[in-house]
């Protein structure tokens, strides 16, 4: 579910990285607060928003988020946390140098809000997909549990950004995101290697199978970006 929850003018100024989160709770105290990242994009005092949008997967290990998260329900949200992707490593060798490179963003579940956030914000480089190719590897469980999916045909034609569905439970069992990464054979040559930013967020496991597998093929660790 997207959630979209209004907030002060300090917090939206705090907000200038994809990749950033915040703590998120009832108006109650005595609640343990979740972390969520922010999937809408910087406006960086671009624009008049007075809004952030959060993913938010509903869990019966948080049986209050249903309640909590109604139109006019007001939230507790903490200042905004984190240094998110330090994409200004990318934007910078994309604008100044004008270097071809391959950039491969790869999410499972609730971590592709981050990444919509990253796509969004135009920080990867807005250039024509022969000169600037971004694929997203979006792993769930089934096509049922994808998010976004209205986006992705904008993404496509704005951003450049190729979605390649990775669906791990049958029938239409592919694997996880680590393995398809592997067997597309994008990093296998070491000619490429130099050539390539990933940026990852999902789960520990995912992201650390990801980054071996990019790490394998001789991507440089400083050129695979987290957000933590």
């Amino acid at each position: 579910t997207l959630v979209e929850v209004r907030v002060d003018r300090d917090t939206l100024q705090q907000y200038t990285t994809p990749g950033q989160f915040v703590q998120l709770r009832p108006d109650d105290a005595t609640t343990a607060p979740i972390f969520l990242a922010i999937s809408s994009a910087p406006t960086c005092g671009k624009t008049d928003a007075v809004t952030l949008q959060f993913l938010v997967k509903l869990s019966p290990r948080l049986p209050w988020l249903l309640d909590t998260l109604v139109t006019g329900n007001t939230v507790q949200i903490s200042p905004v946390m984190g240094s998110g992707f330090s994409l200004s490593q990318l934007s910078s060798e994309a604008d100044v140098e004008a270097e071809v490179f391959k950039v491969i963003l790869a999410a499972a579940g609730s971590g592709i809000a981050p990444l919509k956030a990253c796509i969004e914000s135009g920080l990867l480089g807005q250039r024509q997909p022969s000169q600037l190719p971004i694929i997203l590897y979006y792993g769930e469980w089934t096509e049922e549990d994808l998010c976004f999916t209205d986006l992705y045909t904008r993404w496509k034609d704005e951003y450049g950004v190729d979605v390649k569905r990775v669906l791990s439970r049958v029938p239409d069992t592919q694997g996880y995101v680590q393995k398809v990464l592997s067997k597309e054979g994008l990093v296998r040559n070491a000619d490429d290697a130099t050539s390539i930013w990933a940026i990852l967020s999902g789960m520990d496991d995912m992201v650390d199978c990801c980054t071996q597998v990019l790490r394998d093929a001789g991507v440089d660790k400083d050129r695979i970006l987290l957000n933590f």
